[in-house]
């Protein structure tokens, strides 16, 4: 693996490209083994350092204190390695926190929950607007507009079919964002 991370590192072509490497060897031979190779992915030219399954904070601190590079940590439900704030992790000595698949999975359990009322209630109208965007509100979080420009300047004219349904949608976008919800972050 040191020789990988050495020859990703001689093919680097951009300073700003980061080379992160990652040992899943605690789990399998331990800390220290772990720590060893972290050290060696180092010396090879790793720009951060990834080590997995971290059982406790002492485990944490003693990979920040031996390993001479920013480290990442990842914060999964359900993993091995505890889930601290980020604020503390950043603390120990983290320099990335990934929340790996926290979205995907927080959807997923929204579709359930969705799909569950859908169900039983057979109609949906008990989860908007709390639970769900509407369709404005969906095309601005996904930028649609911006997409569209890019398709006309593409292709020219829209057919009036089309135009007339996203001028619709530009309007309920416009009514929509002063009713917008707050996000939670």
């Amino acid at each position: 693996m040191a020789v990988k991370v050495g020859a990703a590192c001689d093919a680097r072509r951009d300073g700003n490209f980061v080379i992160i490497a990652r040992t899943d060897a605690r789990s399998v031979d331990g800390l220290d083994a772990a720590i060893e190779r972290a050290c060696l992915y180092a010396e090879h030219g790793a720009d951060m350092i990834f080590v997995e399954s971290l059982a406790n904070e002492a485990e944490m601190r003693k990979v920040v204190e031996q390993v001479p590079r920013p480290l990442k940590i990842n914060m999964i439900e359900g993993g091995k390695t505890p889930r601290l704030s980020f604020a503390h992790l950043f603390e120990i000595g983290f320099r990335l926190v990934n929340y790996s698949g926290l979205l995907q999975r927080a959807a997923m359990r929204s579709m359930e929950v969705a799909l569950d009322v859908l169900k039983r209630e057979g109609v949906t109208a008990g989860l908007y607007p709390d639970r769900i965007v509407n369709l404005a509100e969906r095309n601005e979080i996904l930028r649609l507009d911006e997409f569209y420009a890019l398709e006309e300047r593409l292709y020219g004219p829209l057919l009036n079919t089309e135009r007339s349904w996203r001028d619709q949608m530009k309007g309920a976008s416009k009514r929509a964002t002063g009713k917008r919800r707050k996000s939670p972050i």
